[in-house]
């Protein structure tokens, strides 16, 4: 395994992984089970959450594989996790993003927009995204490679690299995504929030739309995510593996993402209430009821379908 006898707190650090990873596995488990099964229409929102929740379910599959590692020696169970590793952890961030771009596109009701459209794009772009990072070492080899590291198999600078090549390739490979996602979700619902309280309230009512759980996305995006960070440059600047604390943080708030997202997209309510009287199935009865002024009538039924997410 990874967690070998000379990293400090290895039988500690072992349990964690598991735990989590296990509890991740479970959580996007059932997030893609109710995605799957809800009754047809499923609108974009919906698809963007089932592509997380496969993600995440192969995040923790690979976290789960790093429990079986050689600590010294690379094995293809190595280069196949951290294939699994790379792709999975990008779409993770790129499909979260994608998600609240979708939202805040949604919520400009003056335009009217091809959702599934966007929906087809971002599955091209996102693959793309993906092949380009998982062949990288095929690319880059010189700067590139799959190494053990002190926790995972990973996507990393070459062992004997410079520390200015090791920072810039954790920039591209970790820091930068990660960042430029929170970024851009926070923004996205910034927006989509501004927008939101422009309209009347009546319609908000009818909605039933807390505009300030939107900032909860971003919030967990940045709980989850900054302690990968903060543990993988820690690391490369100290130099040091006995960072215990910030390795313990960082397996429970990132290897956990499974079960996170499963909460905060709302396994027990959001996706569930698919099978309640104002299902998916019967958008139009479960909006008919509400009288949409016609400044607003161009995206509004989007605009419904979408709220879903954001239901107290």
């Amino acid at each position: 395994m990874v967690f070998g006898p000379d990293v400090p707190g290895s039988s500690v650090l072992y349990v964690i992984n598991c735990i989590a990873s296990v509890l991740s596995f479970t959580g996007s488990s059932l997030m893609a089970y109710f995605c799957y099964k809800a009754p047809p229409p499923r609108h974009v929102s919906l698809k963007f959450v089932l592509a997380i929740a496969i993600a995440d379910f192969f995040y923790s599959v690979a976290n789960i594989m790093s429990a079986f590692e050689d600590v010294k020696n690379m094995t293809p169970l190595c280069h196949i996790e951290g294939v699994i590793r790379v792709s999975s952890f990008m779409m993770t961030l790129y499909f979260t993003t994608c998600l609240a771009i979708i939202c805040c596109r949604t919520s400009n009701l003056g335009k009217t927009r091809n959702q599934e459209t966007f929906f087809r794009r971002s599955l091209i772009l996102g693959a793309i995204i993906g092949l380009l990072f998982v062949f990288s070492p095929l690319l880059f080899p010189k700067y590139l490679t799959y190494n053990n590291g002190s926790l995972y198999c990973e996507l990393s600078s070459p062992k004997d690299a410079h520390f200015d090549l090791e920072m810039i390739v954790l920039v591209i490979t970790e820091g930068g995504p990660i960042v430029i996602a929170i970024i851009v979700t926070l923004a996205s619902y910034y927006i989509t929030i501004k927008r939101l309280k422009r309209l009347p309230k009546d319609i908000l009512k009818s909605m039933n739309v807390r505009t300030s759980r939107l900032f909860t996305y971003p919030i967990v995006l940045f709980l989850t995510f900054v302690p990968c960070i903060a543990y993988s440059f820690t690391i490369k600047i100290v130099n040091s593996e006995g960072i215990l604390a910030l390795q313990c943080v960082h397996l429970m708030m990132t290897h956990s993402i499974g079960l996170t997202n499963a909460i905060i997209y709302g396994v027990h309510k959001k996706i569930d209430t698919s099978s309640s009287s104002d299902s998916l199935a019967e958008p139009e009865d479960s909006y008919s009821r509400f009288s949409i002024p016609s400044e607003y009538s161009q995206n509004d039924h989007e605009l419904r379908k979408n709220s879903q997410y954001y239901h107290e």
